[in-house]
């Protein structure tokens, strides 16, 4: 898959996490699942449910669960995002043009460049994604 697309629904992924928690939810949970009905089929219906129940996970998940609920779910979307984009490539415009809507700050440009910082102490662990590369530390 190319790298940028991959960019773009990890991206995505970490988007639909912090909008599920925002007032903006119900316009971005529609136009994320109209992704899916470009075929014309009723997908759509099960991916807006599918959404309504991520963002129901984040809701009840306690302070000491919230970490590992928003990792699960997070991959689950990516997944689900790639799988999407690579099988219909048209879908990578229109889901940018949704990124833009809803937060246009998080939207990875083609040719942007990453620079990340962190710094740990004792025995915790740093996981750091920049254009599909992973470094630990």
């Amino acid at each position: 898959m190319d790298p940028e697309v991959a960019a773009l629904a990890s991206t995505a992924s970490a988007t639909i996490m912090q909008l599920a928690l925002t007032d903006s939810w119900n316009s971005a949970k529609g136009a994320l699942a109209r992704l899916w009905s470009r075929d014309g089929s009723d997908r759509h219906e099960v991916i807006e449910a599918d959404l309504e129940e991520t963002r129901g996970e984040l809701l009840a998940a306690s302070d000491n669960s919230m970490d590992e609920v928003l990792e699960e779910v997070r991959v689950e979307w990516q997944s689900r995002l790639r799988r999407l984009l690579a099988s219909s490539p048209e879908a990578v415009a229109e889901l940018r043009g949704i990124l833009q809507e809803f937060s246009p700050q998080t939207i990875p440009e083609a040719s942007a460049s990453i620079t990340m910082h962190a710094n740990s102490s004792g025995s915790s662990r740093i996981y750091q994604l920049g254009k599909g590369t992973q470094r630990n530390g």
